[in-house]
């Protein structure tokens, strides 16, 4: 594909002015032409507006989960560095950390500092139900208003980015709904995903110019290798645009820009480069084996902020971890070492040390399993003690109505006469009377013989402070 020539060929379309396509209504409230933009704001939308429909998700509730992502990315990250290994880390780490890069995207394009929402590319009358708002969607139109931004910047674009993909998209749009009433609500999001694509088996929603546009942004921000990664997409020679010969005219380079080839780097920035990427290489090429008392310790510190993140997640206040004590020169630990050398200054290695955490980690589910076999078997005999009971109750209940109808109780089968349990909770009460009778009566005497001394007492005295009074009323 000859991208100077492309250049020549759509540049008519990108110098197309805003005016020459809109047209708003008499107050320059809403869009009346094109005809699919008809009835949207013309002011950035919002959830509060007349023109928001409830069934459409929330731009806000997304952009407010990018904190959440940036946490699950940093977690993921530090168990990656515990567990370089772990392929299953590493893939997730690889999903947080491309969900954060659409979120800041996502932000940037699309933030509340933004005139643009995605729910003003097309009128009501063909949104899908939920609307424009999901991820995958608006990292698309992100990705596509930042090119145009590009072109914007370079002079090849005269309308605003946003517009300029409105407009593209209205075009396609009727040329697809050909007959009156149609919309689009089926296929939308088909079409915007689909609109700066080209394949081989042919599109119905590409558009060839956006298709260009994309790959002359690419080429003049040096990314232009990302769209030759499979044979079903473009072939492109590998050279840039001569931007003089498909424009027609030199165009001055920007203040503060270098020529197109030379890197924004200086060379000191280079060598300073040099031994970081070294430094990261041997890094990732070392094992998963003992790499010292640093690198312990680095794990060891990586592993209780994790704890603290997940005490923050679950609501409970992290724990302050003790730190040493400085006395002076002299820093006076909290733990005193160990004083077996066998066990103290010998590294079991980090393979050890994890075969004794999951260890640890199997005896604490067994007693946890353990605790839960005797929490359900004293249920159990609970439950059984309460059924004895209740069928004591209902028996008593059931000989006491006998009883009162005049039937005799029922005779056991071996020939002698039960009276119930009502008569057995009876003999118990009058045994229980007896016992009291015999053991407490000698007790209850010497109370009564107590109490009625104290009274005595206490009469005698009474009567001893009015004599004294009756004697000594004078020198009062």
């Amino acid at each position: 594909m000859d991208l100077n020539r492309s250049l020549r060929e759509i540049r008519p379309t990108l110098q197309t002015t805003y005016e020459s396509v809109y047209q708003a209504s008499h107050d320059g409230s809403t869009h009346q032409s094109p005809e699919t933009l008809r009835g949207v704001p013309v002011a950035k939308l919002t959830e509060d507006s007349v023109y928001w429909d409830p069934s459409w998700s929330s731009l806000d509730e997304f952009l407010a989960k990018e904190s959440d992502e940036e946490r699950r990315k940093i977690r993921s990250r530090n168990l990656l560095k515990l567990n370089p290994e772990n392929e299953e880390l590493l893939r997730e780490c690889k999903i947080h950390t491309d969900n954060m890069s659409k979120h800041k995207k996502i932000r940037e394009i699309f933030g509340p500092d933004s005139p643009y929402h995605p729910n003003q590319a097309i009128s009501k009358r063909h949104m899908p139900r939920e609307g424009l708002c999901q991820k995958e969607l608006m990292y698309r139109l992100a990705c596509r208003v930042s090119d145009f931004i590009c072109l914007q910047n370079e002079g090849h674009l005269r309308m605003d980015p946003w517009d300029f993909i409105r407009w593209r998209l209205c075009i396609r749009l009727s040329e697809i709904l050909r007959h009156p009433g149609e919309n689009a609500k089926s296929f939308l999001r088909n079409a915007i995903y689909k609109l700066c694509d080209r394949s081989m088996d042919g599109n119905r929603y590409e558009d060839p110019i956006m298709r260009d546009a994309v790959l002359i942004s690419a080429d003049i921000q040096s990314r232009l290798g990302v769209f030759n990664k499979s044979g079903k997409h473009v072939v492109n020679s590998g050279l840039s645009i001569n931007f003089s010969a498909a424009v027609g005219n030199a165009r001055t380079p920007r203040p503060g820009t270098l020529p197109r080839g030379q890197s924004y780097r200086p060379a000191a920035a280079q060598q300073m480069k040099q031994p970081r990427q070294e430094r990261r290489a041997r890094v990732a090429a070392s094992g998963s084996h003992w790499q010292g008392i640093n690198h312990y310790r680095a794990q060891r510190d990586a592993i209780a902020r994790l704890e603290e993140e997940q005490q923050e997640e679950q609501g409970s206040p992290p724990q302050p971890r003790p730190r040493p004590i400085s006395r002076g020169r002299r820093t006076v630990r909290r733990e005193q070492r160990a004083t077996d050398p066998a066990g103290a200054s010998s590294w079991p290695g980090i393979s050890a040390h994890r075969t004794q955490m999951a260890a640890a980690e199997r005896a604490r589910l067994e007693r946890e399993e353990h605790d839960e076999a005797r929490r359900r078997a004293d249920q159990e005999r609970r439950e059984s003690i309460a059924e004895g009971f209740r069928r004591a109750r209902e028996e008593r209940d059931r000989e006491i109505g006998r009883a009162g109808q005049g039937l005799r109780a029922a005779e056991s089968p071996d020939g002698h006469v039960w009276l119930g349990s009502g008569h057995v909770f009876a003999q118990l009460a009058g045994r229980r009377l007896r016992e009291r009778d015999q053991n407490d009566t000698a007790r209850e005497q010497a109370d009564r013989e107590r109490q009625a001394t104290a009274s005595e007492s206490t009469r005698r005295e009474r009567d001893e402070v009015r004599q004294y009074r009756r004697e000594r009323r004078g020198y009062y």
